[in-house]
């Protein structure tokens, strides 16, 4: 997993990839975020360059000692890997489950992406999210 974070005052950009056939394995993907102060999600935009046979992809908060897959969702609904391949998909706004404010972190809190389904010929997946710092007020992305 190859993680780039872009930092200013009012947004953290992080972007993800897992190039090649990388993707089809499970045991690729995990915890790539740890946040160092409070920051809510604002976007997370996700594309592919070959689509799965079946896969999907959620991305989770994990809290203190909190293992991989028992965190809390961060998506209403998960992004279906099997879809058009090199189309961007994009969740904000009403696509994070926000029932217990899962979209912001505390300093400690980890980001990880969570695969399911069958991961076969995945290939080169990108993930990027969009963070700002809790009490900055609405950005344009």
């Amino acid at each position: 997993m190859d993680v780039q974070e872009i930092q200013n005052k009012d947004l953290t950009t992080v972007t993800i990839s897992l190039v090649g056939a990388t993707p089809a394995t499970a045991a690729n993907y995990g915890v790539f975020y740890i946040a160092d102060k409070g920051v809510e999600l604002v976007r997370l935009k996700v594309t592919w360059g070959v689509a799965s046979t079946s896969g999907t992809l959620d991305l989770e908060r994990l809290q203190g000692t909190e293992a991989l897959d028992a965190g809390d969702s961060l998506l209403a609904t998960v992004i279906a890997t099997s879809g058009t391949a090199n189309t961007v998909a994009t969740k904000d706004g009403l696509d994070f489950n926000n029932t217990i404010r899962e979209t912001v972190l505390s300093p400690g809190d980890r980001l990880a992406l969570v695969d399911a389904g069958t991961l076969d010929n995945l290939v080169d997946l990108c993930v990027t999210i969009w963070l700002r710092p809790v009490g900055k007020g609405h950005y344009q992305v």
